[in-house]
């Protein structure tokens, strides 16, 4: 083979330079297939299920629990139980209450136990989309107060900077160290399932997929028929989930044959003669895939390469992102150190977890009655309209029933079962509040559909409730947008099922995200779909703490602006009726528009669940462009409204068809 260059020397250091990488590549294939590790895993494993099958107690801690202090504590029941079997003889002397009880401790995705030999065994628990994931230990050598403790062995991925985390914080504050290798853990999982998950749904467009080892280097390219995009993502360091830096590159593969008429080429002509990509949307879904926010986007500049965009008319959710995508960014971390791994494909095909929002998009069609009952929405729709002019709370009640009823058990309308002795879901305590107008919608929307003959038992109460929904954010001002249609009837519906199933109204950021990604609905479709709050009421007993008995000094949640937390304290009395109401904005409280986001702008979100989405960070400025821009608002509200449909539909023999929504057949 012949070698075009000119310098001998360049020859040798380019084949060195490839001999390395090939050797570098082997080590890591043999350290990832490594027997050793696996043997440990299930050694440490059998050590930790035999620790907490002996445990006289089990306790879960919160947050604040978790603290110095308790470690403290673990640490000395450790070195008792050491002293005791250390101990020959009579060991009575020794039997105090901390060494008589035998506790594990559960925080948060994290189980603390106390193991054999002046050990701490913390077990990791990862999981995404709702789904559990792998388990990892981290066993911890405490020998005395005196002598800081030591990670005495692991089953952590090798890749990950353990180490270093042991040198920075295990000295100094080991509370913080397990904490942070929790945080590692699940990072580094929730990065490689979205690539695993894009890599599902875009298997068709993706045409190269590369990443680091840590899944701190993300490479992957999307072809369209016309054009080829590549997203490369960096993340600044191993916690993070979402990147700090995103760059997006766009170039011609070949000139459409379509384009060879006038009109096409004036519509793609761009400066100095090139011919750019039809599209940048198969980018745009990706990344929303990803939860990543678009304005972390900067282009990539070469000679050769030239980021384009589609000069003809394009919806307004692709001019934010292609505006996003040109804004040039110095960010603090603008290149991010890596450990040293080698970029390789991923090898081998592994089982990927569930996403409902993935896998009943092709079960679920708009035209699905067609042939059965093709005047279905014009019917639901009149029935619909009906309810609605004689009471307004036909509206919100049905908006929220839809919700709650896709939360719990997908979208299935289980919500609208009814039990003789109180055990279904409508039963549970988070579901009293429901207002029966929503379940009376679907029910009359029913009955107007199985009027007509050739409708008649056809048309489930599932898919009545999603478009009564639509119907009624419609009808308050809000987007029309099509349904998919086909979910089949649940025949289940427990009140248990429910505990834990739905936000709260004192819930925070973190564990709405949690709760939302669980069903594979991101940070966007959260801030899009709390936009729901634009219309509608609530008890004043789900907002007493803020006016009232919250922790500071005036007892006023100091998120509220104070003036809107006295009009609410004028509506809302001490000890008031059970049955008093407030409306959730207080501005516009029967049309579905983006005041809702306005008003969280200015301190006036109902609930501490609202609110919230303002005082984060990252939700925030998904707050200020739905203030800011109606449209991008309602269109992110129908994406979001189109996912929330797909979760936990039932097919085939899941589910019936229900003759009375309110009873299995």
């Amino acid at each position: 083979m012949r070698l075009v260059s000119t310098s001998k020397g360049a020859k040798l250091l380019c084949c060195f330079t490839v001999f390395d990488a090939l050797k570098r590549h082997g080590v890591l294939v043999e350290r990832l297939s490594r027997d050793s590790d696996k043997m440990i895993f299930e050694r440490l494993q059998n050590e930790f299920e035999a620790a907490r099958s002996s445990q006289t107690q089990e306790i879960c801690l919160d947050g604040e629990e978790w603290n110095d202090g308790l470690l403290a504590t673990i640490r000395e029941r450790v070195h008792m139980e050491a002293d005791r079997k250390a101990m020959s003889g009579d060991t009575n002397d020794l039997a105090s209450p901390l060494v008589q009880e035998k506790i594990t401790y559960k925080v948060g995705s994290k189980v603390i136990c106390c193991l054999e030999g002046a050990r701490i065994g913390i077990q990791y628990e990862t999981s995404f989309a709702g789904e559990p994931c792998e388990l990892y230990h981290c066993v911890l050598e405490s020998k005395s107060f005196l002598e800081k403790m030591t990670v005495l062995e692991h089953t952590l991925p090798f890749f990950l900077p353990i180490k270093e985390a042991e040198n920075d914080l295990l000295s100094s504050n080991a509370m913080k160290f397990i904490d942070y290798i929790g945080e590692l853990l699940q990072a580094y999982v929730d990065r490689r399932e979205q690539v695993r998950l894009v890599k599902e749904l875009y298997g068709n467009q993706i045409g190269e997929l590369y990443h680091s080892l840590p899944y701190q280097m993300i490479e992957f390219s999307l072809d369209d028929f016309d054009c080829k995009v590549t997203i490369a993502l960096g993340y600044v360091d191993p916690v993070s989930v979402l990147p700090s830096r995103i760059k997006v590159q766009a170039w011609p593969v070949q000139q459409s044959k379509k384009n060879s008429s006038n009109t096409s080429r004036k519509e793609n002509e761009i400066t100095e003669g090139q011919t750019g990509p039809v599209r940048l949307l198969y980018a745009e879904d990706a990344l929303r895939t990803m939860s990543l926010p678009e304005d972390f986007a900067q282009p990539i500049k070469k000679s050769d390469r030239r980021l384009v965009e589609k000069k003809s008319k394009v919806n307004v959710a692709e001019n934010i992102f292609l505006t996003e995508v040109k804004k040039e960014k110095n960010q603090a971390h603008e290149n991010p150190k890596e450990p040293h791994s080698v970029n390789q494909s991923e090898q081998g095909q592994r089982k990927l977890s569930q996403n409902a929002t993935a896998t009943t998009t092709h079960q679920l069609r708009k035209d699905y009655y067609k042939d059965s009952c093709p005047n279905v929405e014009s019917l639901v729709r009149a029935a619909v309209e009906d309810k609605f002019q004689r009471i307004f709370t036909t509206a919100p009640a049905t908006l929220r029933l839809f919700f709650h009823d896709c939360f719990i058990r997908g979208c299935d309308a289980s919500i609208i079962l009814f039990s003789r002795n109180g055990t279904a879901e409508k039963d549970n305590s988070d579901n009293l509040s429901l207002a029966g107008d929503g379940f009376d919608t679907v029910i009359k929307a029913k009955e107007a559909v199985d009027r007509v003959p050739h409708c008649k038992n056809k048309v489930s109460c599932a898919d009545i409730l999603a478009l009564a929904t639509r119907d009624v954010v419609k009808l308050t001002g809000g987007p029309f947008y099509e349904v998919e249609l086909g979910r089949l009837d649940g025949r289940i519906s427990t009140r248990a099922s429910v505990r834990h199933h739905l936000p709260r109204p004192e819930f925070r950021v973190h564990k709405l995200k949690t709760m939302f990604v669980s069903h594979g609905l991101n940070l966007i479709d959260l801030v899009a779909l709390s936009g729901a709050h634009t219309i509608g009421f609530s008890h004043c007993s789900r907002i007493s703490k803020r006016i009232y008995s919250f922790k500071s000094k005036n007892r006023i949640d100091p998120t509220l602006d104070l003036q809107y937390a006295k009009v609410l304290q004028e509506q809302c009395p001490r000890n008031a009726d059970p049955r008093a109401v407030t409306d959730m904005d207080p501005n516009t409280p029967e049309i579905f528009d983006n005041i809702y986001f306005k008003n969280l702008q200015q301190g006036k979100g109902l609930f501490t669940s609202d609110q919230t989405l303002f005082t984060d960070k990252k939700a925030r400025k998904f707050v200020n462009l739905f203030a800011s821009n109606s449209t991008a608002f309602e269109q992110a509200f129908v994406l979001a409204m189109t996912k929330l449909g797909r979760i936990g539909v039932k097919t085939g023999n899941q589910g019936e068809v229900r003759r009375n929504c309110a009873l299995v057949n």
